[in-house]
């Protein structure tokens, strides 16, 4: 897949054989995925805007980054909770550029 000129990556989608557990609470699911993304690839970053999210997946050792203020829509009443810049920097630096 083509990023930007020059620039090139590979996408690998985990697929499951059997139909996937869905618990009743979707932020368990995504803890879930975040779990098996750990075993498979080493490696996973959550980024959420959901306070309660964040605390969950430190709560079972999962990297988490708070959306930067900059993807808010304006008069956004999201709890960004008591967060430090220094970690909405690190989620910017993740982002996806937009498709302007």
């Amino acid at each position: 897949m083509r990023i930007s000129d020059g620039e090139e990556t590979t996408i690998e989608i985990l697929l499951s054989e059997r139909p996937r557990y869905r618990p009743s609470d979707p932020d368990e699911e995504v803890l879930d995925v975040c779990h098996d993304l750990n075993r498979f690839a080493g490696n996973s970053i959550l980024v959420t805007a959901d306070y309660g999210m964040r605390l969950r997946a430190r709560a079972e050792s999962i990297e988490v980054l708070q959306i930067p203020q900059k993807y808010f829509k304006k008069n956004s009443d999201v709890d960004t909770g008591e967060e430090s810049s220094g970690e909405s920097e690190k989620a910017s630096r993740l982002a996806v550029p937009s498709a302007e």
